[in-house]
């Protein structure tokens, strides 16, 4: 795993096509459901199924982004038809069909250029297809219509953050911390970029709130490692290691197999550096 690692929203790298769609189930299979339900106009049952995705961590921001948009469309301030096209083209997201869903948005937002679903949903598009500027854009205008939105501050952040814009990406970041203070994924996301920049203490400080609002935060841990590593705390930065090792349940076991290479390289290096800390001892004498 590259330390420079692309990020991009979470969510559309669980996505894959050809989905089968239940109403009943884990959060991965209800947020799932919701996106079904709701390209078909089914909004109340839509909105019910998101809602039983809010309990898993992961689906938590995009379930509360559809939810969202669906309470816009039943207090009538969006056309419901506009906005089924819109859940429409959601299905050609979670394909990955990016090129066919952000022409939709398009078509969307040129009918109904309030709706701020569609610029957040093409954005999110345009992470996944490396448009960051593109992407900054569609954030940017979405902050105008929800200027209170955390997310969205997170969202634009990590856009510029891919694009290299880290000191912008901190500051969007600090503002979806103001908004939300208990959100691990902020803390965790400036962490990071404080570690690019090389502000170490600034990186730990967030990396360490991440951990205590949530304590089975792998990102965070990983981070954690490099960060310790860089500023020559060894043993601080194995156990982190090791943390991801514990809580890394993913297929590929990419993250373990990172923290087994760097604990295995560190323990070198400390044996070494005690080995010749005990010549220079002997030396001396």
């Amino acid at each position: 795993m590259n330390k420079m690692l692309s990020f991009t929203a979470v969510l559309f790298m669980l996505l894959q096509p050809g989905i089968c769609f239940s109403d009943q189930g884990n959060p991965r299979d209800s947020y799932f459901s919701g996106i079904d339900l709701a390209s078909r106009g089914e909004l109340e049952r839509a909105k019910a199924a998101y809602s039983e995705a809010l309990s898993d961590k992961r689906f938590k921001p995009y379930a509360e982004l559809e939810i969202r948009a669906i309470d816009q469309v039943l207090a009538g301030k969006i056309n419901k038809d506009i906005a089924v096209r819109a859940f429409k083209a959601k299905t050609y997201a979670a394909a990955k069909r990016w090129n066919e869903a952000i022409s939709e948005y398009y078509k969307i937002i040129d009918a109904c250029p309030s709706f701020s679903y569609a610029y957040i949903s093409r954005g999110n598009a345009y992470l996944e297809t490396r448009s960051y500027g593109k992407a900054v854009e569609d954030f940017t205008e979405a902050i105008k219509l929800e200027p209170d939105n955390a997310e969205l501050y997170n969202r634009r952040g990590v856009a510029l953050q891919s694009r290299g814009n880290i000191d912008k990406a901190v500051k969007d970041y600090s503002s979806a911390i103001e908004r939300d203070p208990k959100m691990a994924l902020y803390y965790c996301n400036r962490g990071r970029a404080y570690y690019v920049k090389g502000k170490l203490d600034a990186a730990l400080a967030d990396l360490d709130e991440a951990i205590k609002l949530d304590p089975d935060y792998l990102d965070a841990y990983l981070v954690k490692g490099w960060t310790c590593e860089d500023m020559k705390l060894y043993p601080d930065a194995i156990t982190a290691y090791k943390k991801v090792i514990a809580i890394d349940s993913s297929a590929g076991k990419e993250a373990t197999r990172e923290a087994e290479s760097a604990i295995k390289d560190l323990e070198g290096r400390m044996a070494k550096e005690s080995g010749n800390a005990e010549n220079d001892s002997k030396k001396n004498k």
